[in-house]
Order: structure tokens, then sequence, then C-alpha cells
């Protein structure tokens, strides 16, 4: 079925290319839309559907299998089938990849993040959603119904968040999930939205699923059964037709069972059991499988069991058995805890003449066709407005606290124990997450992928750019040094950027394409990339300038920043507001923190009814007193960028 085609009930169909869950904030109103970028013929462009009118689709592409790895096993046994679509693109098999955004929601709308909860679950198997650790090849676990839905199931967004993970279904068939999501906004007041997302997982007739009818119950009794069967009626010659499935390992307290009963009864509706002390597990419709789904309770007891079923009318059907066992860990992430901290301010950078210098937030290495001719741009997209400046223009800082430790099966990046400073496939709100993108791109603009060439690499150490494994460990190298990648037109993707030392890297990179008309089109930019401990203005040009002029600075307001262009305290005012989001490090995130040239920033209250920040700014020059910045100095907030200047 083609992407975008439509069900007999009138809902899309999305089951190629990228798509997010995004919370959106318009007039007032808090809400959940499908943001949808998949369409090659209108690259570039986004429609914003409503879940109730969409379905998606795991193709049977998606079909894998569980790892022998123990990590994996809150999934279920090893070898047992699974329909996954991965936190990667899977752009060579052609299907979905769906993440979560809050990044159309202005910073400052919220005091929070966004919490996203799972509620109910309607379908064939279990549903679970993790995506890679902090810690390199560690998982978090978001969702995961083979424990039951319990209070672990719901997480943080953070502001300014794009977020792609793991979506997993252990069967084939429609499923329905039920999710709250839930925010502070800025006058205090709570805002939520609940909303369904109709699934289609593996060979099924997708046209047929009709979100309408998630959790209807059509049929369903409306009444209680109170009347279990009396445990002396459950003999090896009651057991009937009924058979538990998929019972191998033994099934985890919370998680769904699969009950076969017998084609006659397809459609009906059946009373679910729960013996040794009889629990009701509630009505259970048979579905075109001749099977229908029960869900064990949390605190089932472990050991073997009966489940038993009746008739609508209260007849015994049939029981089997199945053992109760102890659930696996649920990976090695912390999924259930209050999530990424907050970006408090959407800019994550500063600036040092006309250049920008970028600390945190979204970032991409964006293909474009400009004026007939291929272009790259720095795309920064967490201010909810995307802004693309020119990479000679831009200085990304990879912070001290990006340093991880690398564990086994990375040798391609290094030994075991070793350390690098990396940009995670993950967004990581406290860095940059730079990757890249082809979206404005389509048929009618190229012919052809685009190569990206890394043709030189100016630093102190190694640069390898890779990309995560399905269950850990690296899935490609996109670059290991100077190569060659392809993109096809319409992709978004991340990946991991590894730099072995600490330093200012300078990386030479072309991109070439052929154009529409049969000529060949190509750019070529150097990007900068400061890592670790390192002043990111020493990689600007007149970046000591800059800060020279500002000491320059007099108790009458003077200036010295007209005569040299010089911006240098963008992001660099308040500190106390900005947060983590300040173009310097201070991860201890007090009031005050520390600037080149010994030159110091205090926190300060906004202007009355401006939205303005005064900046309280203070040099500390060996012989001289401290000199103060005039309080009609004002740090102001960018509407475009997101960002915030400090106008001294």
């Amino acid at each position: 079925m083609p992407n975008q085609s439509t069900t007999d009930s009138g809902a899309t169909i999305l089951n190629s290319g990228h798509i997010d869950i995004a919370s959106t904030l318009n007039g007032g109103v808090f809400g959940t839309k499908v943001k949808d970028t998949t369409s090659a013929a209108t690259a570039g462009e986004t429609v914003w559907r409503d879940p109730a009118r969409t379905v998606l689709q795991l193709l049977p592409a998606s079909e894998t299998a569980i790892p022998e790895n123990a990590q994996y096993a809150f999934l279920g046994r090893a070898g047992s089938h699974l329909w996954q679509v991965t936190e990667t693109q899977q752009t060579e098999l052609g299907l979905l990849w769906p993440g979560w955004s809050t990044e159309s929601i202005p910073v400052d709308a919220t005091q929070s993040g966004v919490r996203w909860t799972l509620d109910k679950i309607q379908g064939p198997g279990e549903f679970a959603l993790y995506k890679g650790g902090r810690t390199l090849g560690s998982v978090d676990v978001l969702f995961n119904t083979r424990d039951g839905i319990t209070a672990a199931d719901s997480f943080e967004i953070a502001k300014n968040a794009h977020v792609h993970g793991a979506w997993d279904f252990s069967a084939e068939g429609a499923y329905c999930l039920a999710f709250t999501r839930s925010t502070a906004l800025a006058d205090g007041t709570t805002a939520s939205d609940t909303f369904t997302l109709a699934v289609a997982v593996g060979k099924v007739e997708v046209k047929k699923i009709d979100p309408a009818r998630c959790f209807t119950g059509a049929g369903k009794p409306g009444t209680q059964d109170i009347a279990p069967v009396p445990e002396s009626q459950l003999t090896d010659a009651s057991a009937g037709g009924v058979q538990v499935l998929g019972d191998e390992s033994g099934f985890s307290p919370g998680q769904q069972a699969t009950v076969q009963i017998g084609k006659a009864r397809t459609g009906q509706w059946v009373s679910a059991w729960l013996h040794s002390q009889p629990v009701w597990l509630g009505w259970a419709q048979i579905n075109d499988a001749v099977a229908a789904q029960v869900r064990l309770p949390a605190d089932a007891p472990l050991g073997v069991h009966k489940v038993v079923v009746k008739a609508r009318d209260g007849s015994l059907i049939g029981w089997d058995s199945l053992a109760v066992v102890k659930a696996p860990d649920s990976g090695s992430g912390d999924g259930g805890a209050p999530g990424d901290p907050p970006v408090l301010d959407g800019s994550g950078g500063c600036s040092a003449g006309d250049t920008t210098i970028v600390s945190s937030g979204h970032l991409d290495y964006s293909t474009q066709v400009v004026n007939g001719k291929i272009e790259s741009y720095i795309g920064y997209n967490s201010s909810g407005t995307e802004v693309f400046r020119e990479p000679s223009k831009t200085v990304l800082w990879l912070k001290p606290s990006s340093t991880v430790t690398l564990p086994a099966g990375y040798g391609q990046i290094g030994p075991a124990g070793s350390s690098v400073f990396m940009v995670p496939q993950t967004q990581n709100p406290e860095l940059i997450w730079l990757g890249w993108s082809t979206e404005t791109l389509s048929g009618a603009k190229v012919l052809s992928p685009v190569t990206w060439k890394l043709t030189d690499v100016d630093g102190p150490g190694t640069v390898k750019v890779f990309l995560d494994g399905q269950f850990g460990g690296i899935q490609s190298m996109v670059f290991d040094g100077a190569g060659s990648y392809s993109i096809r037109t319409g992709v978004h993707a991340h990946a991991n950027w590894a730099f072995s030392q600490a330093g200012v890297y300078r990386l030479h990179f072309t991109q070439s394409a052929t154009l529409t008309g049969g000529r060949e089109s190509s750019d070529s930019e150097i990007v900068t990339v400061v890592v670790g401990d390192v002043d990111p203005v020493t990689a600007v040009p007149g970046g000591k300038g800059c800060l020279a002029a500002l000491d320059a600075v007099t108790s009458g307001g003077q200036s010295g920043t007209g005569e040299t262009g010089c911006r240098a305290v963008r992001k660099h005012g308040c500190v106390g507001d900005l947060g983590r989001a300040s173009g310097l490090e201070h991860a201890d995130h007090r009031r005050e923190t520390r600037i080149p040239d010994r030159r110091r920033l205090h926190r300060c209250p906004p202007v009355p009814g401006t939205g303005q920040h005064r900046a309280v700014a203070e040099t500390s020059v060996a012989g001289q007193p401290p000199r103060r910045v005039p309080a009609d100095r004002t740090i102001r907030r960018d509407g475009v960028a997101g960002a915030a200047d400090a106008e001294l």
C-alpha cells in the first residue's frame, strides 16, 4: 500500500519516511498532531495530521528477532519474532521513522517539558518504546506493556526536544495505543491532551483499519462476570480446545497472553479468569485468528496457573495452564524517571561578531538548491522556527560533559574503556545534536542522491561518525576520517560524532548532486567544531578582539563594539534565567558563572512589561576596580532565532 494512501474509512496511511508525534500549542490550546514530512513530492513541506484520522503502518519488512542479549530481555524471549522500526532511519527498507517532538512550542510558553503517558493498549501483542541511553550502548525503556501498564509507562519530553526511538510490537495485527500528554503552561495552569494512535503491524489488511473504532468495544457486555467456575470442574475432560499460545518461557506479571479458542466463536465476547485463587481478567473478543488477548494482573503471583474461558451465557468453554515467571530486567536506562532536564532557552548559542557559537540544540547539515545550485547550511531547529546559517559563520561547541567511555563492541571508534567526546545520536538537550537533512530536496530539484564528502580534517585528533546498530553496537560508519557518504532526497538523520581529543576541529565538507537539468552542482564548506574544555570564542576570527572590546565598556556606557562589529555576549546575559542553554558551560547551574577574560555576568530580573532582562555585568581586571554596565542596557529575545542578545 503506497504511503499516504487512505483506508476505507478515509484515514491516511503513513508507512514510509519521517514523522513525529508532535505536541503543539496554538492559541493557548495544547494538542497533539502527527507531523508528516514523508512525501517526496512535497519535500520541504510539513502536513500536520489529526491522529484520529491517521494509521501508522509497520510494513512486513520491519520483522526481526529479539537478540541474545540480556539488555533486550524486556522485549521477550531471545529469538522471538518482533516487528520494529528503529531509532535510526531505515531508508534502505523504506520503513516508517516515527519520533516525537516539542519543538513547535515556544520555550517560554510552558514551565516544564511535556509528560507523555501510555494509558491503555488494544491489540494482538505487546508494545515497547525505547531509545539509546546516556551511556553509549545502554537502553532507556520508555513504554513496555509486557509487565502491564504501570506508573513506569510515563516520561517527560524536554522542551525543544526532537527524539526518535525504537517502536516494537510482538505480533502482527492492528493496535490501538491510548496516550495522554500534559504540561504546565507559563501561567501555572495545567494543560493536557488525550489521543489514540492506530498502528498496523506486519501483514494486515490496513485499509480496513478505522481509528474511530479503537476502544469502542462494540457488543461488549456491560456487566462484570462475578461467578468463577468452581475448581472442581476444571478437569482434563473440561479443558476443551482452549490453548494459551507462546508460553514456552512463561509469562511475566502484567503481560498479555493470547488464548486460542475456536473458529466457531469468531467475533464473540468471552469471559476470562485466572485461577487458582480466581481473578477476573475481563471480557475479550475472539478475533479472526480464533484467539483472544487477555492481560495478566500486574501482581499475579509466580507459579503455575489456569486461564479459564467462559461463554457469554456463563458456560465453561475450556481452560489451559500457564506459568507466571519473574519479569526480565527492563533495560539499563531510566525511562520511568522524570526525563531529560529542560532546556530553558531555545538558542543555545552566543555571537562573536557575525559568527554564531552554538552549544546546544537541534542542528542539521542541510543540503538545499538555492538559485540553481547546491548550497550547504547549518540548520538550527530548537526555537520553533528553523534558522539556516552559513557554516563559515557558525562555530559548534561540544562541551566537556559530552565525554563517554567506550564499551566493548565499539572497536572501530576506540578500545573498550577509552574515552571520546561525542555528539550522541539520541538528543541530549545539554549538548549540540548534529544531524543532516535533504528534506528540502525532491525529484523536482535533483536527479540524484547527494554525495557528501569529508575531504579533510584539521584538528588534534580523529573524527568518526557512525550509526547505532538495531540492538546496540555500530550499524555502519558514515565517516571514518576522510570519506564519502550518499544521502537520498527527503532524508533527515542523526548519528554519533566521536572526537578523540579536545581542541578545535575544521571539517572540510563537499556536497554534490545532479540537478534536474542534468548539470552537476557542488558546494564546499568548512564546519568548525570546538571540543571539550576549550573556549569556543578562540575559534572565531576576531573573537578575542570582541572580548577586548567588551572590556572597554565604561561606566558611561561607551563601548568599542561599534568599531569591531562584535556582539560577543549573546546568550551570556541573565545566566540564572538561561540555565543550561547558555553559550557557556556551567554544569553546577549556579546563579552566576565566569566567561572569558575574567568577565562575570549576574542573574538579573526582567524589565517590567517588556519581557527583556537587564544585563548587570562587571569586569575583574587585575589592579582595577569592578566596572558595571549601565542599568539601561538590556538583553532582548530575538523572535526569529529564539536567542537572547546582550547589548553592551
